[in-house]
């Protein structure tokens, strides 16, 4: 049994007995492959060691920093191979708050990214949450100028350790990372069941994509994807692969069921919300009789801008593009918006209370299209999984 010490893990990196095996990622949207997650693996002799064996003893002896650079060099040699077949992959990999108090590390990404050996949309950087991680400024920092520069930073773990909102507001998350905790136990727990779908949910709201990771069957595929995740990994996919494996497994271009009616019923959600954000709005409006509001109580107002809008103008939605229901689903959520407008300007403006309920009305109506619509679709998207599940 090997004794696994700093000095070890010194001698491992001086030996390069480390190294990386990538596990995919695949788009529950394309059902394509979305992204590899860098793994750390260490090979002694004819030992494989796994990193809860060795990631703890280098955070703690303070060599977690060198092993990191050392790692760091190796993705940017790896990376290259993958995106040389598939430029939009977005490799990832894991980090601990102790790297970024090393400068070094900080800026060997920084060169890496001028100097385009990796494009920042093509990296994300893991991190779990920690207690040093919420009141250290100066990882924010780095963490905030990473993200401002285009890198994503994904909470891993996420429901496990000191996961929190204050997080998620506070610090610059692109990604949530669903805990395999959670995943394992989605299919027979009603609670498990209910807090992913509560966190897919919350990081929609935030505009963060979920991932789920540890998926080992098709049956919490299939629930991840209904409930509207946006990427899963684990064995029902596959195991980590070593880089000629990932190579093979890039050019074999499998695809898995994947269509969007989770987030299309997400989007029915976005759609209801905003509805009645609005007249809760106009009510109080009317009862304080007051000309203006606090522009945070307002739904946006664009409907290209809302959740909707955003979602339907975004790559995530052309897998609908063909879709007549698609393609006519902009004009009424476009009018939609015009009597939203117009109930906040009858409002403001101390109309009678029965016209502002008329126009209450006719919203009501122009919302019940463009639900109705979105129904259709996801029902569509529903049909087309399962004529992909009975040819499969």
């Amino acid at each position: 049994m090997i004794r696994i010490t700093p000095t070890t893990i010194a001698k491992a990196i001086e030996n390069d007995e480390f190294f990386f095996v990538y596990q995919p990622k695949i788009s529950l949207i394309t059902g394509k492959i979305a992204g590899f997650e860098a793994l750390i693996r260490w090979e002694k002799g004819d030992t494989l060691i796994m990193p809860n064996q060795f990631i703890e003893v280098a955070e703690k002896s303070g060599i977690i920093s060198l092993l990191s650079r050392h790692m760091l060099k190796k993705l940017l040699t790896d990376a290259p191979l993958f995106l040389s077949v598939k430029p939009e992959l977005t490799i990832s990999f894991n980090v601990t708050p102790i790297d970024f108090e090393d400068n070094e590390f900080f800026n060997d990404i920084i060169t890496a990214v001028n100097n385009q050996i990796i494009q920042p949309n093509q990296l994300e950087i893991e991190i779990t949450e920690t207690v040093e991680l919420l009141h250290n400024d100066i990882i924010k920092e780095k963490l905030v100028k990473l993200q401002e520069l285009g890198i994503s930073i994904a909470m891993d773990d996420y429901g496990t350790g000191y996961s929190s909102l204050e997080a998620f507001s506070a610090w610059p998350f692109t990604t949530l990372k669903l805990d395999k905790t959670f995943i394992d136990r989605i299919s027979n727990s009603p609670k498990c069941h209910d807090i992913v779908d509560s966190s897919i949910r919350l990081g929609h709201k935030m505009g963060l994509k979920v991932i789920a990771e540890g998926v080992e069957d098709r049956e919490n595929y299939n629930t991840l994807m209904s409930l509207g995740c946006n990427e899963v990994q684990g064995f029902y996919i596959a195991k980590g692969l070593n880089v000629e494996d990932a190579m093979t497994f890039l050019a074999e271009d499998k695809s898995w069921s994947g269509l969007p009616v989770g987030l299309i019923h997400l989007a029915q959600q976005d759609h209801m919300e905003w509805r009645q954000k609005m007249i809760k709005l106009v009510l109080k409006i009317q009862k304080e009789g007051v000309q203006s509001y606090n522009p945070s109580e307002c739904p946006e107002l664009d409907h290209t801008k809302c959740r909707l809008g955003c979602w339907y103008h975004s790559k995530d939605a052309t897998i609908f593009k063909d879709s007549k229901t698609f393609q006519d689903l902009d004009i009424p959520h476009a009018d939609f918006h015009k009597a939203g407008k117009k109930l906040l300007e009858a409002a403001l403006s101390g109309k009678p209370k029965q016209e502002v309920i008329k126009l209450m009305q006719a919203l009501a109506v122009q919302s019940s299209m463009v639900i109705a619509m979105l129904q259709h679709l996801e029902d569509e998207g529903l049909m087309n999984a399962q004529m992909y599940e009975d040819n499969e």
